[in-house]
Protein backbone atom coordinates (compact mmCIF):
# COMPACT_ATOMS: atom_id res chain seq x y z
CA UNK A 1 0.00 0.00 0.00
CA UNK A 2 2.70 2.41 0.94
CA UNK A 3 4.57 1.86 -2.29
CA UNK A 4 1.49 2.56 -4.42
CA UNK A 5 0.69 5.69 -2.40
CA UNK A 6 4.32 6.70 -2.69
CA UNK A 7 4.22 6.18 -6.45
CA UNK A 8 0.96 8.13 -6.74
CA UNK A 9 2.42 11.05 -4.80
CA UNK A 10 5.55 11.08 -6.95
CA UNK A 11 3.44 10.88 -10.11
CA UNK A 12 1.25 13.76 -8.88
CA UNK A 13 4.33 15.89 -8.13
CA UNK A 14 5.79 15.16 -11.56
CA UNK A 15 2.46 15.92 -13.28
CA UNK A 16 2.13 19.22 -11.39
CA UNK A 17 5.65 20.25 -12.41
CA UNK A 18 4.97 19.30 -16.04
CA UNK A 19 1.69 21.24 -15.97
CA UNK A 20 3.42 24.30 -14.53
CA UNK A 21 6.20 24.16 -17.11
CA UNK A 22 3.73 23.65 -19.97
CA UNK A 23 1.65 26.64 -18.79
CA UNK A 24 4.75 28.84 -18.69
CA UNK A 25 5.81 27.75 -22.16
CA UNK A 26 2.26 28.23 -23.49
CA UNK A 27 2.14 31.74 -22.01
CA UNK A 28 5.46 32.71 -23.56
CA UNK A 29 4.47 31.35 -26.97
CA UNK A 30 1.10 33.15 -26.79
CA UNK A 31 2.82 36.45 -25.92
CA UNK A 32 5.19 36.15 -28.88
CA UNK A 33 2.33 35.29 -31.25
CA UNK A 34 0.23 38.23 -30.07
CA UNK A 35 3.18 40.59 -30.36
CA UNK A 36 4.06 39.38 -33.85
CA UNK A 37 0.55 39.67 -35.25
CA UNK A 38 -0.18 42.96 -33.47
CA UNK A 39 2.91 44.46 -35.09
CA UNK A 40 1.88 43.20 -38.53
CA UNK A 41 -1.72 44.39 -38.16
CA UNK A 42 -0.75 47.86 -36.96
CA UNK A 43 1.71 48.30 -39.83
CA UNK A 44 -0.86 47.09 -42.35
CA UNK A 45 -3.60 49.27 -40.87
CA UNK A 46 -1.57 52.47 -40.94
CA UNK A 47 -0.15 52.00 -44.41
CA UNK A 48 -3.18 52.91 -46.54
CA UNK A 49 -6.08 54.03 -44.38
CA UNK A 50 -4.57 57.14 -42.81
CA UNK A 51 -4.54 59.97 -45.32
CA UNK A 52 -2.19 61.98 -43.11
CA UNK A 53 0.51 59.29 -43.01
CA UNK A 54 1.94 60.16 -46.43
CA UNK A 55 2.69 63.73 -47.52
CA UNK A 56 1.13 64.98 -50.74
CA UNK A 57 2.80 67.22 -53.28
CA UNK A 58 1.84 70.87 -53.12
CA UNK A 59 1.72 71.18 -56.92
CA UNK A 60 -1.55 69.24 -57.15
CA UNK A 61 -3.26 70.78 -54.10
CA UNK A 62 -5.23 73.97 -53.69
CA UNK A 63 -6.22 75.48 -50.35
CA UNK A 64 -9.25 77.71 -49.92
CA UNK A 65 -11.43 79.12 -47.17
CA UNK A 66 -15.20 79.39 -47.60
CA UNK A 67 -17.41 82.25 -46.44
CA UNK A 68 -18.17 80.12 -43.35
CA UNK A 69 -14.43 80.01 -42.55
CA UNK A 70 -14.21 76.30 -43.38
CA UNK A 71 -10.89 75.14 -44.75
CA UNK A 72 -11.03 73.35 -48.12
CA UNK A 73 -8.16 71.24 -49.43
CA UNK A 74 -8.72 70.43 -53.09
CA UNK A 75 -6.77 67.52 -54.57
CA UNK A 76 -6.66 67.84 -58.35
CA UNK A 77 -5.29 64.34 -58.96
CA UNK A 78 -7.98 62.50 -57.02
CA UNK A 79 -10.58 65.15 -57.77
CA UNK A 80 -11.61 65.30 -54.13
CA UNK A 81 -12.31 68.06 -51.64
CA UNK A 82 -11.65 67.74 -47.91
CA UNK A 83 -13.61 70.13 -45.71
CA UNK A 84 -12.30 71.05 -42.24
CA UNK A 85 -13.99 72.97 -39.45
CA UNK A 86 -14.16 76.73 -39.24
CA UNK A 87 -11.64 76.99 -36.40
CA UNK A 88 -8.95 75.34 -38.49
CA UNK A 89 -9.61 77.69 -41.41
CA UNK A 90 -9.50 80.78 -39.21
CA UNK A 91 -6.35 79.70 -37.40
CA UNK A 92 -4.50 79.00 -40.65
CA UNK A 93 -5.55 82.19 -42.42
CA UNK A 94 -5.14 84.56 -39.46
CA UNK A 95 -2.21 82.75 -37.86
CA UNK A 96 -3.89 82.74 -34.45
CA UNK A 97 -4.31 79.74 -32.22
CA UNK A 98 -7.98 79.57 -31.33
CA UNK A 99 -8.97 78.21 -27.94
CA UNK A 100 -5.53 78.64 -26.43
CA UNK A 101 -5.27 80.51 -23.15
CA UNK A 102 -2.95 83.51 -23.46
CA UNK A 103 -0.83 83.99 -20.40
Amino acid sequence: METTNNLKEKANKIMKKLLDISLYVLGIVAAFVVGFYANQLSAMHLSDSNKFSKPIEATNISVAVTEHNELLIIDRNKQSIDVYSDTIGVSIVTGKQIGRAHV
